[in-house]
């Protein structure tokens, strides 16, 4: 019987920049190897030049920006204490979407309040990690100032 894998964590807190910018303290190298190889990871299902995904990726901040200012700024964040650009750190959060709907790999769900036993909804949302991909992966605890706190099990270079 092998031993379970515990994966590194690390927790964050602040403003999102200075979340971003400790995050990508903490896990520089590994950021750095991640998106060296979320393209490759990529491919594998369907084939995407690296201009193109940087061009998606370029549009995906824009959208971003126009629904969270908060989660740019964390990823600015993330690109400043890397020295990656934006838009490879916004790669990492999009690569999957490149890929054809049927390997997305993530099922998302809510419970209303009421059907809860603390009247508190919950939501979640699965993740079907590629084990080649543990070297990636964290627990990461996010303390926003003024926001509730998260914590994921995510790779390097994500939000969640």
């Amino acid at each position: 019987m092998t031993k379970p894998t515990r994966f590194r964590e690390i927790e964050v807190g602040g403003s999102p920049r200075e979340m971003g910018r400790q995050h990508g303290a903490a896990a520089r190298d590994e950021i750095r190897d991640f998106v060296a190889i979320a393209l490759e990871s990529v491919n594998k299902t369907i084939l995407v030049s690296r201009d193109r995904a940087m061009a998606v990726a370029a549009r995906c901040i824009d959208a971003a920006e126009e629904y969270s200012r908060d989660m740019v700024d964390e990823l600015q964040g993330v690109s400043e204490s890397t020295q990656l650009s934006l838009e490879e750190i916004m790669l990492l959060q999009i690569r999957n979407q490149l890929k054809p709907d049927s390997d997305a790999a993530c099922t998302s769900f809510s419970i209303g309040g009421s059907a809860t036993l603390s009247g508190n909804g919950i939501v979640a949302q699965n993740w079907d990690n590629d084990p080649a991909l543990d070297p990636f992966t964290v627990v990461l605890t996010r303390r926003p100032t003024n926001k509730p706190a998260m914590m994921t099990v995510t790779q390097t270079g994500l939000i969640a």
